[in-house]
């Protein structure tokens, strides 16, 4: 039974970050490190371990825990992780409880998908709080693309649509499933930083971006952002293309979903310029029936920002273990 404390920790493929709550959410301290998803699942579950144990010393403390992964139905099992380096295929499932009860002192926490826990937590205490928001789909724009739907509170199974198809020619940038056609091949952060350092390199557009500045693949998303916001013009094309895929993706997803709301989370998503692109991009591609599932004026950005992974996993570990 949880009195005071749990632990929300959202491990992405490039930052890990965990956070201690009070019963009422309440922060009262965080960690972030990197993720170790390019060494393979050990490093990564290992540097998991560390980021809780950093959170709880002695153990005891429930855990909430949001993965970048393709989860079983009960959320037992992981069936792949796109950007951890030997689960990308899914020939090797694992199971959730063998992965942690023997990383952490605690057999109290519980696993769910990380695009999902933002999801649930936008819906729980962001834009769905306090008014009629019966759906909420909200996609996080990462080193992944990771999209959950939540429907009065209840997290859907699947939507694993960052791999939506969105393009039949190829990008010259391969998802971690394979795909160079998906929506993760077109506006992964990764790829969107590859193109910045190959215009760069070659000169042709202006800007005031340099390669050094690029050189951190963890940093440079934010750098990306505050440029195109401050009118760069090699920052604003290559955004702006991938805001157009992205408002595609959505428009897609939506006619299945029809949401009230559309939140964006992530780290490229942190600016006004970026919002009202993004929005401009939704109503410039609305035609037939696709108008009648999404309106620009319905996508915002995530209110909880990119906390809303650990928030939302810390809100399933005191849903599963309090009473």
């Amino acid at each position: 039974m949880v009195e005071q404390e749990v632990i929300g920790v959202d491990a992405g493929a490039t930052w890990i970050k965990g956070a201690r709550y009070s019963a009422e959410l309440e922060l009262l301290q965080e960690i972030k490190q990197a993720s170790a998803a390019a060494e393979g699942s050990v490093a990564y579950f290992d540097a998991i371990a560390e980021v809780v144990a950093a959170l709880a010393p002695e153990g005891g403390v429930p855990v909430g825990l949001s993965l970048p992964a393709l989860l079983s139905r009960d959320s037992k099992t992981i069936l792949a992780m796109a950007n951890v380096t030997d689960l990308q295929t899914g020939d090797q499932p694992q199971v959730v409880k063998d992965i942690f009860t023997e990383r952490w002192n605690t057999a109290q926490f519980v696993v769910q998908n990380d695009a999902h826990c933002a999801a649930l937590a936008e819906w729980k205490l962001g834009w769905g709080s306090g008014e009629v928001s019966r759906s909420l789909l909200h996609l996080t724009w990462g080193t992944g693309i990771g999209v959950g739907f939540v429907v009065e509170g209840l997290v859907q199974y699947g939507w694993e649509a960052g791999h939506l198809p969105v393009s039949w020619e190829a990008a010259d940038w391969r998802c971690g499933c394979g795909s160079t056609v998906d929506l993760e091949a077109l506006i992964a952060v990764p790829r969107l930083v590859e193109q910045a350092r190959a215009a760069v390199t070659a000169g042709i557009v202006a800007t005031k971006i340099t390669l050094p500045e690029l050189a951190d693949i963890r940093e440079a998303p934010k750098l990306l952002s505050q440029r195109a916001s401050s009118g760069d013009a090699l920052a604003q094309q290559i955004l702006g293309e991938a805001l157009t895929w992205m408002a595609r993706g959505l428009l897609g997803m939506s006619v299945i979903s029809f949401p009230d709301r559309v939140t964006i989370g992530g780290a490229m998503m942190a600016s006004d310029w970026l919002l009202e692109t993004l929005r401009e991009a939704i109503e410039a591609n609305r035609q037939g029936f696709v108008s009648r599932a999404l309106e620009a004026r319905q996508v915002q950005r995530a209110k909880l920002g990119n906390e809303a992974g650990r928030v939302g996993a810390a809100w399933l570990a005191l849903q599963a273990f309090s009473r």
